[in-house]
């Protein structure tokens, strides 16, 4: 996702001049996913811990980059390339008691499919 929308910001940019970007947080953990409300409004959304980490990490995170959860990061880490992968050791994230241990990644450049 990071890779493909880098290439589209690029164009953006050469284009039009705007700079735009994502940056995404991911977190591992249960969660509540749903429609949640009263008969007068209903709104479908996601609850839990797991939700409000991975808030605070995208909040964090900068264009191009993936802030993930070390928990997250050990489940999947066999398939992102080492090149890819900073550690930010743990980092305090506002509503947790604990620090998370965060890493960063950031898709190698080069050609999108």
């Amino acid at each position: 996702m990071l890779a493909r929308v880098g290439a589209v910001a690029a164009g953006w940019s050469a284009r039009h001049g705007i700079e735009t970007g994502v940056g995404i947080g991911v977190c591992r953990g249960p969660a509540v996913i749903g429609n949640v409300g009263s008969a007068h409004y209903m709104s479908y959304t996601m609850i839990g811990n797991a939700v409000n980490a991975a808030a605070r990490l995208m909040q964090m995170a900068q264009m191009g980059e993936a802030l993930v959860s070390g928990e997250f990061y050990f489940s999947v880490r066999d398939l992102i390339p080492a090149g890819c992968v900073q550690g930010f050791g743990p980092v305090a994230l506002r509503g947790k008691s604990e620090p998370v241990a965060v890493y960063s990644i950031r898709p190698q450049p080069g050609p999108t499919a």
